[in-house]
């Protein structure tokens, strides 16, 4: 357990918050729409304009909508993309380009573990791919919380390979600028 968990309840709540609530993919659903449609250099451009070239060379490429998910990876050859530890099916070649994609739905309200390799060798893993239910998509008629700017940045080291930035957020219809009860 961490050290200050037991000290500062806060602080620990505050922590869990930004580590399980922070976007894995900060790309546009509307591509999942969009790569139906492009095809060749126009969908390699928009892979490339919507996900870090990190993210394609390691295999963390992705985005989602209400349990669809577009996949995506940058591979000399024929990539295989497993999900939770069972093919996926294959992965559509997009031409003109080393870009592999995949479309696929995924059960939501759970994680799931995705792991690509090509000619027999790793190219990248996630054990953290989120899939949203509908309660995380916003809704018509129900006031939206909303995360106010930094109000100081700190970094606090969890673990040697954890670290969380603080921040400040307010409940809808709230005044993040009154003070708390």
């Amino acid at each position: 357990m961490l050290a200050f968990m037991h000290r500062e309840p806060f602080l620990a709540a505050l922590a869990a918050f930004v580590l399980l609530s922070a976007p894995l993919s900060a790309s546009d659903p509307g591509l999942i729409e969009s790569a139906r449609k492009l095809k060749g250099p126009a969908l390699s451009a928009a892979l490339v304009n919507n996900f870090e070239e990190k993210a394609l060379n390691e295999g963390s490429a992705f985005v989602q909508d209400h349990g669809r998910f577009l996949f995506a990876v940058r591979s000399a050859s024929r990539p295989q993309l497993n999900i939770d530890d069972r093919p996926a099916g294959a992965m559509k070649p997009v031409k003109g380009s080393d870009l592999w994609t995949l479309e696929t739905k995924l059960a939501t309200g759970r994680s799931h573990a995705i792991e690509y390799s090509a000619d027999g060798k790793p190219i990248g893993r996630r054990l953290d791919i989120r899939a949203y239910t509908d309660l995380h998509y916003p809704r018509a008629g129900v006031a939206q919380g909303k995360v106010s700017e930094k109000q100081a940045e700190h970094e606090q080291d969890l673990t040697p390979a954890w670290s969380a930035t603080g921040g400040t957020t307010s409940r809808p219809a709230s005044n993040p600028a009154s003070p708390r009860p």
